[in-house]
């Protein structure tokens, strides 16, 4: 059985799957309070679910991961997986941002979805783009980082924002819906996009690198 595993580790859920081809014939979802915990428990996990259904990861032929916006420490889980497997293993990688796999989703499919995803720094990551049936992503506005004061000049019908920002941003009358209420599993969204358009969305492993639209704050120590 020749399979691929599809992992997101770039928010509070811990979301994989293993697909072969056909379909998804294994999914895992997690929640935990720090993002240093997708860490402790990602491979572990993926190395249990391999077991369940008696593969090896020699038996993978694809790895496609969320490589963000989203947290630092979380993006940085799954895309050391990714490179790390992806080197060493033959088998192709993959990359996706997370306001494709939400707009991917069958409920946004054809329309035109306008998303915030919290950047904190009392900032917004902000894009405007629409996924058709044939996987096909046209961005109406590219992904950009906005302060959260920033007027909401134009949206779409539908608009997605992370809950945390609810009153952070003026919505103004917009129709909003907040992700955590959606239960979007993205794997699911990678295995449509892989199974209408996967040159697309190939990379080799060595370009599989985080989508930062601002850099990590890092905190030095001073000098004594």
């Amino acid at each position: 059985m020749n399979c691929n595993l599809l992992l997101d580790t770039t928010r509070e859920h811990l979301m994989f799957a293993l697909y072969d081809g056909k379909e998804q014939i294994f999914s895992f979802e997690e929640t935990g309070d720090s993002h240093k915990y997708h860490s402790s428990i990602l491979i572990p996990k993926i190395q249990d679910a391999l077991l369940q259904h008696n593969l090896t990861p020699q038996n993978l032929g694809g790895l496609a991961v969320n490589w963000g916006p989203g947290s630092f420490t979380g993006i940085r889980t799954g895309l050391t997986v990714a490179r790390l497997m992806g080197q060493f293993l033959p088998l192709k990688t993959y990359g996706f941002d997370t306001f494709s796999l939400i707009a991917g989703s069958n409920a946004f499919l054809n329309q035109p979805i306008t998303i915030f995803l919290n950047a904190f720094r009392q900032q917004h990551y902000y894009a405007v783009l629409k996924v058709d049936e044939a996987a096909q992503i046209t961005w109406l506005e590219s992904p950009t980082v906005q302060n959260n004061a920033t007027p909401l000049a134009t949206h779409t019908e539908i608009v997605i924002s992370e809950a945390s920002l609810n009153e952070k941003i003026d919505f103004g009358e917009a129709q909003t819906a907040f992700l955590e209420e959606l239960k979007l599993f993205t794997p699911q969204v990678m295995s449509y996009f892989l199974e209408k358009r996967a040159d697309d969305f190939e990379h080799p492993w060595q370009e599989i690198c985080p989508m930062y639209l601002q850099l990590p704050q890092i905190t030095v120590a001073k000098a004594k």
